[in-house]
C-alpha cells in the first residue's frame, strides 16, 4: 500500500522563525495552537487563489 502523501507536515522552522519579542505579531508557544492557526491560514490561503480549469473549451 502507498503512503499517503497528501497529508500536511508540521511546518517546524515557521514555528521555529516566529518573531518572539514583536508588538505587532504574538508568538504561539505551544506547538498544538500554532499547527491550528497554521492549517487555518493554509486553507484561507487556498480559498483565495483563483481556479483556471486546464481543460480546452471552444
Amino acid at each position: 500500500m502507498l503512503a499517503n502523501d497528501n497529508k500536511m507536515k508540521f511546518p517546524l522552522w515557521q514555528y521555529l522563525k516566529q518573531p518572539i519579542f514583536s508588538a505587532q505579531n504574538r508568538a504561539i508557544i505551544s506547538p498544538w495552537k500554532f499547527w491550528q492557526g497554521y492549517k487555518i491560514q493554509y486553507l484561507e490561503r487556498c480559498w483565495s487563489k483563483e481556479y483556471h480549469s486546464e481543460g480546452r473549451f471552444h
